[in-house]
């Protein structure tokens, strides 16, 4: 079924969207002013949706106070003529009221999804330089998916309190000419409610923070443990894993609890201001209408109108501190992963003047298959400084040595496509696709799930379907990691030979020690070769 865009929102979501640079949001110095920086994105977006939602609740305002002179008529035995008009009002009202509501909601969720995807395009775009120091993939995960969401979602914080603010002002304004003192004690009370509003905003903080960190941490932690499942059984430390989740688990219970109670007790201070207002509001209309200074229709239309603007405002004020809390706390956390990038970026050796002297290790252009041979910490150490000199300077892709099979069927990891099969066979892949039930009678691959993280695969099966896939993006520059270590020497021959003729074009490298693979090259570099780069001498080739 296709979605229905309304015309009035759609433009802020093109099919084809402009083009947009995400580090326009920035990072790293204070959450409150990354959070600033979000509510001012896509002011075109966010302006039209203010005037949309002011229009909405002004003509909302409007409504009650012809229902109210629709009473009036009604009580001064007008004829049913007399009431055409009123009623068509009302209906005109409510139908121009629904259309801006609809449409400040469409650009809400709108402007919400494309803040949080430029904050999550801008830690992905840092994330693919440099990995992080001191934060756990579980860590990454939850900051990257779970806090760019919270804080994209404070732009939510322009609709419905902004509806309330201009259904406040609406009241004022309609209130004025019945009652000038009502007209004042409404924005009074809004103004009280939000004074109170603010000063509550200090514990919601720091609530919200501690329950946010006790989340993260949890869910961190079962990352982390998923991940890691088959190692953690192996060392027999699933247990101490268990306690640790259920210790996280706890805190978090504990953080939640204590979160709602502050919640409740802000929102009962919160919405006491305006109940005391709307309690003399009313009690003076009341004395109005027994003295005859105001109509029943007036009397109407402060019933109607005063109640919703105050206590709603209420609501939406304690919405507000609500996203606020919950975005800054969320906004810290990404500003610490940010700076935690940063300081790997610092840290890193100087690559540049480690080989500014190597002429035959350092050559990007260089095609055909390389092996570097290490047997050495330190000739790996530097030889994973230039892989990642080539990843920055050459746009070479360069997987992790960790295998990641994610769950779902063969397709789901490799993107089947018409030419997905040449790194299948590449990675001799033929007994996996057996094994899970043969390609289709249009050489569809088989739909058999491959289980949690590849769990019904060997590692050997897990490396040559990660193999497969990295063969499938078929990159200009290639560097692969000890990537055929489970592999017996049959099996592993047949690959680097395959590799060989399917990438002859292209540039790959291999860090290996597998006899196999230094066969297969074209060239070879030793731990001598790249630890003469680091005294600044030529290398051999």
């Amino acid at each position: 079924m296709r979605y229905q865009r309304m015309r009035t929102w759609a433009w802020a979501a093109p099919s084809d969207p402009p083009t947009h640079d995400p580090r326009a949001l920035g990072f790293g110095d204070h959450a409150a002013a990354l959070c600033l920086r979000v509510l001012r994105s896509f002011p075109g977006i966010s302006a039209s949706l203010i005037l949309a939602t002011l229009a909405g609740s002004l003509a909302s305002a409007v409504t009650n106070r012809v229902v109210g002179l629709t009473v009036d008529s009604v009580i001064g035995h007008q004829p049913v003529s007399a009431l055409v008009f009123p009623v068509l009002a009302v209906v005109a009202l409510l139908l121009f009221s629904w259309f801006m509501e609809a449409t400040a909601d469409g650009l809400t969720d709108v402007v919400a999804a494309r803040s949080t995807h430029g904050l999550r395009m801008e830690l992905s775009h840092r994330l693919m330089a440099r990995a992080p120091r001191t934060k756990t993939p579980g860590e990454v995960l939850n900051t990257v998916d779970d806090d760019t969401s919270i804080v994209g979602e404070l732009k939510h914080i322009l609709n419905f309190p902004v509806t309330m603010a201009g259904y406040l002002i609406g009241t004022s304004i309609v209130l004025a000419p019945i009652s000038p003192l009502l007209a004042v004690l409404v924005p009074l009370g809004g103004i009280s409610t939000a004074l109170v509003a603010r000063a509550t905003v200090g514990p919601i903080n720091r609530a919200n923070s501690a329950r946010r960190v006790a989340e993260s941490r949890a869910v961190s932690l079962a990352t982390d443990f998923a991940q890691g499942v088959r190692v953690l059984k192996g060392m027999g430390s699933t247990g101490r894993s268990q306690q640790r989740f259920d210790e996280a688990a706890r805190t978090t219970l504990e953080a939640t609890r204590a979160n709602a109670r502050v919640m409740a007790w802000c929102d009962f201070a919160r919405q006491s201001v305006p109940t005391v207002f709307i309690t003399v509001i009313i009690g003076y209309a009341g004395f109005l209408l027994f003295d005859g200074d105001i109509t029943p229709g007036d009397m109407v239309t402060v019933t109607l109108l005063v109640p919703l603007s105050l206590q709603v405002m209420g609501i939406s004020l304690g919405m507000i501190a609500e996203y606020w809390g919950r975005a800054t706390a969320s906004a810290a956390r990404l500003n610490a992963l940010v700076s935690d990038l940063e300081e790997a970026e610092h840290s890193e050796p100087d690559v540049d003047q480690a080989f500014e002297h190597s002429s035959s290790v350092f050559q990007p252009d260089r095609a055909g298959l390389e092996v570097w041979a290490l047997g050495t910490e330190s000739a790996r150490v530097k030889a994973q400084e230039l892989a990642q000199r080539y990843v920055v300077e050459c746009e070479a892709v360069y997987p992790p040595h960790v295998v990641a099979v994610f769950e779902g069927t063969l397709a789901d990891n490799v993107e089947f496509d018409a030419q997905s099969r040449i790194g299948l066979d590449a990675a001799a892949c033929g007994d996996i696709v057996q094994r899970l039930g043969g390609y289709g009678p249009m050489g569809q691959l088989p739909t058999a799930p491959i289980g949690e993280s590849g769990l019904n695969l060997s590692g050997g099966q897990r490396q040559r379907i990660a193999l497969a896939r990295v063969l499938n993006m078929d990159p200009n520059f290639l560097i692969l990691d000890e990537p055929t270590t489970g592999l017996d020497a049959v099996t592993l021959s047949s690959v680097a030979a395959a590799v060989v003729q399917l990438r002859k074009a292209k540039r790959t490298i291999v860090i290996t020690t597998s006899q196999a693979w230094i066969s297969a090259a074209d060239v070879v570099f030793t731990d001598e070769d790249f630890l003469l780069v680091s005294s600044a001498d030529t290398p051999n080739t």
